[in-house]
């Protein structure tokens, strides 16, 4: 059996390691646009950050090729997929058979229709290229900006504040981490951001960019000054990477779509990760969830079905959970109440601890936390499973110590 794995990541790795646990004999093979081995993205700003040394990003992967049997082709970019023929061309013309296919391309950056986004010393930062031109720029007492106040761009502005540059984030809407975090958990956020010594711009829509002496540019917003940067980062958040599947008009919409094994509509080729949309539980509707465990678990199942078995992705609870400026911030499920939902909300006296629920009929849809994050696990499992709760249970878990929560709700297992 002939098993091909577009993309490095993630849902590709997790995908090659669950076939192997079915299929000792069949050849594996994983497919990279990179040159190095598998890393995870989510590190990229520790690399800049100076917590973690290159070498560090991708410590122990070649033993896992060498113990899964995985054949990589690394710095091989997929430039055409045949459903039909049952092949995939590489970009210098070489075709490889495949007996199951998995599209795992991720997403790419989004790029701001605007003057400058191309100049020198401008970047997004998804590969460990971006994150070593970013370093290439990165000085004490250096400046940068970030356009974007999403995870990664926060991340970013983290990091590079511990190197000592001076970080300003540039925000378009009202809000810091706007898939996280409601109006309240943000303006605590940005306070954390501006104790730390980064200057927060919200509102502040972007024109373009120029450049100025030596390696000065210069971001110009549409109302105000212009700010001056030695290195500008875009983080205006990614779109899924289905390029290749639009050329087949093999099941694509926003995004990849699959049906519950992870299979597309063509027999035999199968999508996961950041590029599949798929029906949320929580939200109701289908969507895309680009978020790594996500990844990992449609990896697994994809891999588990191309070897023969019978698994079935059920979606999931999306939980993002970080830690930004000195204060830890969980999301997870629906975090915009909808028409008929109650929303519960507690901040502490000193202002160190933030909940809210989104509640709907009894049941718990959505949670945002900051500061104590050790019930996101019954959370999650509180909202996958739909256990409907009184109203002083919920009243208890707005201000319990975690120790409390799972006494509360009756010891919920997964």
């Amino acid at each position: 059996m002939q098993y091909l794995i577009v993309g490095n990541s993630a849902a590709g790795l997790s995908a090659a390691r669950s076939i192997r646990s079915r299929d000792r004999e069949g050849e594996i093979t994983l497919f990279s646009n990179e040159p190095c081995p598998y890393y995870s993205r989510l590190l990229l700003t520790y690399f800049i950050g100076g917590k973690l040394k290159k070498w560090q990003l991708f410590e122990g992967m070649r033993k896992i090729y060498h113990d899964h049997c995985l054949r990589t082709r690394l710095d091989e970019p997929i430039v055409e997929v045949s459903a039909k023929e049952r092949t995939i061309r590489s970009r210098s013309g070489r075709l490889f058979p495949f007996d199951r296919l998995l599209i795992a391309t991720g997403a790419v950056p989004l790029t701001p229709d605007f003057p400058g986004r191309t100049l020198p010393g401008v970047f997004s930062l998804r590969t460990l290229n971006d994150g070593e031109s970013i370093l290439e720029r990165t000085r004490p007492g250096g400046e940068a900006i970030i356009l974007g106040g999403g995870l990664v761009g926060l991340q970013t502005a983290q990091a590079l504040a511990r190197q000592g540059m001076k970080a300003s984030v540039v925000v378009g809407s009202s809000r810091l981490l706007s898939r996280n975090l409601d109006e309240r958990g943000s303006a605590l956020l940005k306070k954390a951001a501006e104790r730390s010594g980064i200057n927060v711009l919200m509102n502040t829509e972007v024109r373009g960019i120029e450049k100025g002496k030596g390696r000065v540019l210069w971001v110009l917003p549409k109302e105000g000054e212009a700010l001056k940067g030695d290195v500008v980062v875009l983080a205006k958040g990614v779109r899924p990477s289905i390029g290749l599947l639009e050329k087949e008009e093999i099941g694509v919409d926003g995004g990849a779509r699959v049906n519950e094994r992870m299979e597309m509509s063509r027999p035999g080729v199968f999508a996961a990760g950041d590029m599949v949309e798929f029906r949320d539980p929580v939200h109701r509707k289908t969507r895309i969830n680009p978020v790594w465990p996500n990844a990992v678990e449609q990896g697994r199942i994809a891999g588990l079905n191309m070897a023969g078995a019978e698994a079935e992705y059920r979606g999931t609870i999306g939980m993002n959970v970080t830690e930004l400026f000195g204060v830890r911030v969980g999301s997870l499920g629906r975090i915009e109440p909808e028409e008929g939902d109650r929303e519960w909300v507690f901040v502490s006296p000193e202002g160190h601890a933030y909940r809210r629920f989104v509640v709907a009929d009894g049941r718990i849809e959505g949670a945002v936390l900051m500061g104590d994050l050790s019930d996101c696990g019954i959370l999650q499992r509180l909202i996958r499973n739909g256990m409907p709760l009184g109203r002083s249970v919920i009243e208890k878990m707005m201000t319990c110590s975690s120790g409390l929560v799972n006494g509360l709700c009756g010891g919920l297992q997964s």
